[in-house]
């Protein structure tokens, strides 16, 4: 299921860098440095969930063991990409961890906020060319968005995955209730 990444058919420069541009991105909220990057917004009433998928997701959320298993198993799917995106970390952030933030490397938020800084893929490559000669500029800019499209169409993908994954889980697990008996050992002084 495609929910997050809307990149198919994107082929051109300018459909690239205006999806790039469109993108949903989170606050930071950092003082010093108003900085903003690519996420999601995966709150679950976003995500477009079954009821039965959506009660069984409340059921987890409900339950501090199951909860604890639930997101210890999305976390390993997190430090997968992590692993396989060497640059990118991944996190939730917001209140109530609503949203999935991409977090890239130095040379990723400054692209990032050279695209989010212009208007169109023509001002892009204007303010390029106030540095280097037109080849040139139109070389880095070309480079530039296809950088930050790969990257930002990676992070979608990965989301579409996560979303599956989550439903899978929600949809093919069953819950079962067991009573365990614990031992606990004291030691007392005794004078």
């Amino acid at each position: 299921m495609e929910f997050f990444d809307k990149t198919k058919g994107i082929k051109t420069l300018t459909a690239k860098f205006d999806y790039v541009k469109n993108h949903f991105q989170y606050d930071v909220m950092n003082s010093w440095n108003c900085w903003t990057t690519i996420a999601n917004n995966v709150k679950i009433y976003n995500l477009h969930f079954t009821r039965y998928e959506e009660d069984e997701f409340w059921s987890i959320y409900g339950d501090e063991n199951l909860a604890n298993e639930f997101y210890n198993l999305i976390n390993l799917k997190l430090r997968d990409f992590e692993n396989n995106n060497k640059d990118f970390k991944l996190y939730f952030n917001g209140r109530s961890d609503g949203y999935l933030v991409l977090k890239g490397d130095k040379y990723f938020d400054e692209k990032l906020s050279d695209i989010c800084s212009c208007e169109n893929y023509k001002e892009l490559l204007d303010d390029y060319k106030g540095y280097y000669d037109f080849k040139t500029a139109q070389d880095i800019t070309k480079d530039c968005i296809n950088y930050i499209f790969e990257c930002v169409k990676s992070f979608d993908e990965f989301c579409d995955d996560l979303l599956n994954y989550v439903k899978g889980i929600l949809n093919n697990s069953t819950i079962t209730e067991e009573e365990r008996t614990e031992t606990i050992k004291y030691k007392t002084l005794n004078y």
